[in-house]
């Protein structure tokens, strides 16, 4: 099969994810929220099928010890049918130009608007939000494999009751492996990281990003402090141009 390993596609744009991590937590900082927010931070999206542009979303988690808080909390709890207790609130112009962050339950103030704006369009007219294809959804019946602006993961079937989950999260940097019956051990790690992924299902771009890139993980030291864990995070470190694992 002509592909690219799942290793070499993560690490090839790893770069870039952090580089859009770094734009997001810059949008956090210069946003003032009110008491009915627990916390947030802002994403990057892209759904499939809605005109494929990129958009910057708060993610936001509601503050159940506030009256309106509570009621936001509840409504998603048990009317929404979320898998978490947050929501996702656009980020768009009003008729000044200015950026607005607003839902029924929460009003966001931006300190500094002209940043604030800069930054926004920095991330939503990059190559890495425009020219990279998300939603890719392969399977095959071994593994399954997905792209999006946050993470890259998917399941790796072992047999038909044991199943790696594993995931790159851009949000900590890291590669993390779950399981809820399999033992995750470093030959299946491995195996997960080498599987390759049909370059067809790549945009152009994204093939120039891996073959472009430097082999980073071609001398990677991998320790596990226990071969039996059901649930691993493997943190992701430079060290004098490698990429070790630990």
């Amino acid at each position: 099969m002509d592909g690219y390993s799942i290793k070499d596609i993560i690490m090839s744009t790893r770069k870039e994810y952090l580089i859009i991590e770094k734009y997001l937590l810059e949008l956090k900082k210069l946003t003032l929220h009110d008491k009915n927010v627990r916390d947030f931070y802002y994403v990057l999206t892209k759904f499939k099928y809605v005109f494929e542009k990129p958009e910057v979303q708060c993610k936001v988690y509601p503050n159940p010890l506030t009256l309106k808080g509570l009621k936001h909390y509840l409504n998603l709890k048990l009317f929404c049918n979320v898998p978490e207790i947050a929501s996702y609130i656009s980020c768009y112009k009003n008729n000044n130009d200015n950026y607005i962050v607003r839902d029924n339950y929460h009003n966001f103030m931006i300190k500094k608007q002209k940043e604030f704006k800069r930054i926004v369009e920095l991330i939503l007219s990059s190559q890495f939000a425009n020219s990279i294809k998300y939603n890719i959804n392969y399977q095959n019946g071994i593994i399954t494999f997905d792209v999006t602006p946050r993470n890259i993961g998917g399941i790796f079937n072992i047999n038909d009751k044991n199943k790696i989950y594993y995931n790159y999260l851009s949000k900590n940097d890291s590669l993390e492996f779950n399981s809820n019956n399999a033992h995750i051990t470093e030959q299946i790690i491995w195996q997960i990281l080498n599987y390759k992924i049909p370059a067809e299902l790549l945009s152009s771009y994204h093939i120039e990003l891996i073959e472009n890139s430097v082999p980073e993980l071609k001398n990677v030291s991998l320790k596990l402090d226990n071969e039996k864990s059901k649930k691993l995070k493997l943190l992701i470190k430079e060290n004098k141009g490698n990429i070790i694992l630990k």
